[in-house]
């Protein structure tokens, strides 16, 4: 009887468009995971200052899982992250004081590309409990700019904010539900399943 009911439910729903469409025969560059603490660090939204900091291996797991979703979904080439990571570092050492989209705008110029593709993790909160059961389910929020450098401005954002619920609760998530095998899910595991909708809707 689920199972029919998320049949159902999902020959309802309809695809989410794309937020733009395909990029253009342009180079693009990946900037490595960041985590905006202050709204000088963000290129839009909302910034937790209260967010505990993550710890560095945990936006390098990001880094790398953003990687493999772009090798395994996007039909575009990109600079490899090691390029990205020494541009980041580069542009900080200089201690300029920029605004969010500037300081982008120079790491795209640095890694010389049209379009920068910047992850931000605004929101982590990791599940308490296991697979099949949580006290306290995964939360996060994940945004996806794509900055275009040489026009200098903002040209797409994908925004993820998702907190796993029981579809007791929720009947109309009881497609996500099915398709998590009925499983609790890591924030890990939320972040990636963000990131391959990020990557199809910016067009990628």
């Amino acid at each position: 009887m689920i199972l029919a009911l998320a049949a159902s439910l999902a020959a309802c729903s309809k695809p989410r468009p794309h937020i733009s469409d395909s990029l253009p025969n342009l180079s693009l560059g990946v900037a490595g995971f960041t985590q905006p603490r202050t709204v000088n660090e963000l290129l839009a939204g909302i910034a937790y200052s209260e967010q505990h900091q993550l710890n560095e291996n945990v936006l390098l797991e990001l880094d790398t899982a953003l990687q493999d979703t772009l090798l395994a979904q996007s039909q575009h080439s990109f600079k490899p992250l090691h390029d990205a990571y020494a541009c980041q570092n580069s542009i900080k050492e200089r201690g300029e004081k920029l605004s969010a989209l500037d300081y982008w705008l120079a790491v795209g110029q640095c890694l010389d590309v049209d379009v920068l593709l910047v992850p931000q993790i605004i929101f982590w909160q990791e599940r308490d409990g296991g697979d099949m059961g949580a006290q306290r389910p995964a939360s996060i929020t994940l945004d996806m700019y794509l900055v275009n450098i040489n026009q200098e401005r903002l040209i797409s954002r994908y925004h993820f904010d998702e907190t796993q619920e029981s579809f007791i609760f929720n009947l109309l998530d009881i497609d996500k539900f099915v398709e998590r095998s009925g499983k609790w899910l890591s924030a890990r595991d939320l972040a990636a399943e963000g990131m391959r909708r990020g990557v199809k809707e910016l067009g990628l």
